[in-house]
């Protein structure tokens, strides 16, 4: 094989892997809020406290329920009735389909923990979540 083809081959594989390298970059924030959401929302309370950054923190209690603090120190209690926590929005549901464009990254992200209701009316008073990508990793930024 040829010199300049040689050359030609090398430096095409590298755009590649720097391709794929800027890629995985882009949407790892994404990639982080789709499975705090996923862990979460399925009750895996200590692999969803693994993805966080102190001194945000998520504790289960005796009786079910979740201890809640976010980046601020502020604890809140969030009982077994409150829970499971859902997503407000899907992060994929922001994400710009349009052509030629890269999709967003999704950095903030809001989760809700219902509570049980009757007739439509919720009977205790909602959780939400406010959390923030940071890496490879989450902060709760505030609940209320």
């Amino acid at each position: 094989m040829s010199s300049p083809i040689k050359r030609f081959l090398l430096v095409g594989l590298g755009l590649i892997v720097l391709a794929v390298a800027a890629q995985w970059w882009w949407e790892r924030s994404t990639r982080t809020a789709e499975g705090f959401i996923a862990t979460l929302s399925k009750g895996r309370y200590q692999e969803a406290q693994a993805l966080l950054v102190a001194p945000s923190s998520i504790e289960a209690t005796e009786g079910g329920g979740l201890v809640l603090t976010d980046r601020a120190g502020n604890a809140t209690t969030a009982p077994k009735q409150n829970l499971p926590f859902l997503s407000l929005q899907l992060p994929g549901d922001e994400r710009s389909r349009g052509r030629g464009s890269l999709p967003s990254r999704i950095n903030k992200f809001t989760m809700i923990a219902l509570g049980e209701s009757k007739g439509g009316i919720l009977l205790t008073q909602p959780i939400r979540l406010h959390l923030q990508v940071d890496g490879g990793k989450v902060h709760i930024d505030k609940i209320d």
